[in-house]
């Protein structure tokens, strides 16, 4: 029983944290030869809106590629990465709106 509690806690809490979740990426070349990366976001309140930025990161967890977007509910950040950049790992977080 404290195991189940605490999963729900700790799915509500991460709920609250994030409030967006990347359901699924695309992955396509432009025309100029860059590595360009398409990120579905989903938001946890359909009805809602958030600013959401995604990152690319390199081997040496420096940003190299990174783009933000205004969702409504459902949408779409395309992040493109220069040529011959060896990328490992992304992120994706909400961005105040100052």
């Amino acid at each position: 029983m404290k195991t189940k509690l605490l999963t729900i806690c700790l799915l509500l809490v991460t709920s609250q944290v994030f409030g967006f979740q990347v359901t699924s990426t695309n992955t396509w070349t432009s025309y100029d030869g860059q590595w360009m990366v398409d990120y579905h976001i989903t938001l946890d309140d359909l009805d809602g809106a958030k600013i959401i930025r995604c990152m690319r990161y390199n081997k040496k967890e420096q940003v190299v590629g990174m783009s933000t977007s205004y969702i409504s509910g459902i949408g779409k950040i395309t992040v493109g990465v220069p040529r011959g950049v060896e990328e490992t790992s992304y992120r994706c977080i909400e961005k105040n709106s100052e």
